[in-house]
């Protein structure tokens, strides 16, 4: 008997298992993070955890589906009432989800003096006077922006913020220790690594350079350096992560990204 022959369908089973698992990670992510009709996926701990090696993947899927609904609307209505359309649409296909993290977080660390205090007040459900002019701030934020941001980039700034939001959270739960003893973002602390930050941070930093060139590796390191600032700041204060300031992170990293994006192009034109 060939020893050679009988190993030949184990090698070639384990490229097999390992694309089927990266696919069902896929589409976990995609269900969670979306509002997108993609079937029903089991979400345990581990699963949920290791998902955020995709999460840029969904943040691109996302942002073409922005720029198509910029696109449309664009064909017969004005450029500002466009882009109020295509922020709406990105908080109907993602639920809400992370600007609901984000106004308990400003909540949380605007009200609170010490650790105990942030994540009782974050656990609210009521929005407070903070919260309020958060959101408010926040949605003006990313309009503006958008809408003032140079026609030649447009396009590619729609495709990569919510890539870089995604992208931050992955690199926030690699980095940090969850700091509640259980809750909804205990999954993606305790599971996410070294190797789903390695695969979302090279998986993003493609999708970067591809779409704008220099000025997408510009914005992979501004937008690296952002997100351990605010990591290390949010640790700090509560010593650690939850599931509320994942979302924070990547609420404020999107406004980061275009904001970064809009300066770096103006500065390069002179």
């Amino acid at each position: 008997m060939n020893p050679v022959r009988n190993k030949l369908p184990e090698a070639t089973a384990a490229p097999l298992v390992w694309i089927s698992n990266g696919v069902k990670s896929f589409f976990i992510a995609l269900q969670f993070l979306t509002r997108l009709p993609v079937g029903e996926y089991p979400e345990d701990e581990k699963r949920l955890g290791r998902s955020m090696a995709y999460f840029p993947i969904v943040g691109l899927i996302l942002g073409g589906i922005l720029v198509l609904v910029n696109w449309g609307f664009s064909i017969f209505l004005t450029p500002l009432v466009a882009d109020v359309l295509t922020i709406i649409a990105l908080v109907i296909l993602t639920g809400a989800l992370h600007i609901d993290g984000f106004v308990d977080t400003v909540d949380g660390f605007a009200g609170g003096k010490t650790k105990e205090e942030i994540l009782r007040i974050m656990r609210d459900s009521r929005v407070g006077a903070f919260g309020i002019i958060g959101i408010v701030s926040l949605i003006m934020l990313k309009l503006v922006l958008l809408h003032e941001m140079p026609l030649e980039i447009k396009r590619g700034a729609l495709l990569l913020f919510p890539v870089m939001g995604r992208w931050a959270m992955v690199v926030a739960s690699s980095l940090s220790l969850y700091a509640r003893k259980k809750g909804t973002g205990k999954a993606f602390l305790d599971y996410c690594g070294r190797k789903e930050l390695i695969v979302a941070s090279l998986i993003t930093l493609i999708i970067a350079r591809g779409f704008l060139k220099i000025l997408g590796l510009e914005l992979f390191l501004f937008i690296l350096a952002l997100t351990l600032l605010l990591t290390r700041f949010i640790s700090k204060r509560v010593g650690g992560m939850t599931g509320d300031t994942l979302g924070a992170v990547n609420e404020i990293i999107e406004v980061g990204a275009l904001f970064i994006l809009f300066l770096l192009f103006n500065l390069a034109k002179g």
